[in-house]
């Protein structure tokens, strides 16, 4: 496979990630494009200090991480009114692949993959458990949140986080997940109960709130045995 280095981290350089980088440049602000190419570089970087993760599909998870945030651009046709956004996500990404020429590559088994790495990106307790390409695309993706201090291990160094950042800057990068949380509580609240997303709806979006629609409410509501 032909790889390139972006940012000081060797990536894998073929059709289906340039295809999927372009798809991610036309559809996304600068600050998110920026946020998903650091999420696959730094998760490459984890990935090369974490003997686990060396024989996963490299290809399968930079069009995972690249793709991951789909479902939160608002303006296009990527955002279903009735599902969770990383859902969105990763229906988006398998529809890419399903369209590209090399569909041949994308068996059941690389779709099904793909697919969980970009569902299941906000839930780590569950990725970390799950195959090579899901967690390491779940670490790339919690590194640029945390930074080198918060992945165990000392698996990101100081020197790859300071390159990739600086290549690819952070601004706007706060504001801009912000926005996008609340925007998801205002426009398709009944998708972020019981999820991260609904803090910020409970903290930040008026008449939002998540009471009675959580985990915690549903049980104390649940009724008992006569």
């Amino acid at each position: 496979m032909s790889t390139k280095t972006i940012a000081g981290i060797t990536v894998p350089d073929t059709p289906v990630v340039t295809a999927a980088q372009a798809l991610a440049r036309d559809h996304m602000d600068d600050w998110s494009y920026n946020h998903v190419v650091r999420s696959w570089l730094l998760g490459f970087a984890i990935a090369e200090q974490m003997p686990p993760f060396a024989e996963r599909d490299q290809e399968l998870h930079a069009v995972a991480a690249i793709l991951h945030d789909l479902g939160w651009v608002e303006k296009d046709m990527f955002m279903s009114s009735d599902k969770c956004f990383e859902v969105d996500g990763a229906n988006a990404a398998k529809a890419f692949v399903e369209r590209q020429p090399n569909l041949a590559e994308w068996d059941q088994h690389r779709k099904q993959l793909l697919w969980d790495a970009i569902a299941l990106h906000t839930h780590l307790p569950v990725a970390m458990h799950k195959q090579p390409e899901v967690s390491a695309t779940c670490f790339g993706i919690l590194a640029d949140f945390v930074g080198p201090a918060g992945i165990p291990g000392g698996t990101l160094s100081d020197s790859a986080w300071k390159t990739i950042i600086h290549d690819f800057p952070r601004q706007g990068f706060k504001s801009g997940v912000i926005e996008t949380m609340c925007g998801l509580c205002k426009n398709k609240p009944e998708t972020t109960y019981n999820t991260f997303v609904s803090e910020f709806g409970d903290e930040m979006v008026d008449g939002y709130t998540s009471k009675g629609q959580r985990v915690f409410d549903i049980i104390q509501n649940t009724i008992d045995a006569d």
